[in-house]
């Protein structure tokens, strides 16, 4: 079973993937161009919004899971690294491949890196960092008026700089991927270091 945070991510990555199925379903309508694309951009925020609630959730049901109060050093410890990491999220506000595994290095003491690698999409994790960071900039890119990037993934098939449905489904897996990789691998994390036996 995911973690409580996973949970939450992928309900709001299912609403994100309505938005795109809608913006999709509208697309052969000569008219509908720019109401197509305003529901992929919404997609796309809303995926990432996911991501960034994900990483905020995640870093507080750790902390939570591995807290010993009865055990008075261990927790006095646990007091120091509970602030700290609440410090540390007032101040998370754009869930890039950098400041995402700094988040969860500092906070929690497991470093996704490797493990963030998509097999499957035969990336590993520089070209993760990539990818994220692009999705970064596109959102930043309409968030702020600003036109949008050109990546190979944001050109419809004629070459035009937009976003498309297939562009938005990838996104939508690779942040599935990663909320999963984290989860799998701070569940593995908080076995070793902290033998505290957990549920997902």
């Amino acid at each position: 079973m995911p973690s409580r945070a996973a949970q939450d991510s992928r309900r709001a990555l299912q609403r994100a993937i309505s938005l795109r199925e809608a913006g999709r379903s509208l697309r052969f309508l000569a008219s509908a161009d720019e109401d197509v694309q305003t529901y992929y951009h919404a997609s796309l925020a809303m995926s990432v919004a996911a991501w960034d609630a994900y990483l905020n959730r995640i870093v507080l049901e750790v902390l939570n899971m591995v807290a010993k109060p009865v055990d008075t050093p261990f927790h006095s410890l646990h007091t120091i690294a509970f602030g700290f990491s609440e410090r540390a999220l007032e101040r998370f506000n754009t869930p890039n491949f950098e400041n995402s595994r700094l988040l969860i290095v500092s906070c929690t003491g497991y470093d996704p890196y490797s493990d963030w690698a998509w097999s499957p999409r035969q990336l590993g994790p520089l070209q993760v960092r990539d990818f994220l960071n692009q999705i970064l900039q596109v959102r930043h890119s309409f968030a702020h008026g600003f036109a949008l990037p050109a990546y190979p993934w944001t050109q419809s098939r004629t070459g035009k700089v937009r976003l498309t449905s297939a562009g938005v489904t990838t996104i939508e897996a690779l942040l599935k991927h990663l909320i999963a990789a984290t989860d799998k691998g701070l569940g593995a994390h908080i076995r070793t270091a902290f033998d505290v036996a957990i549920r997902w």
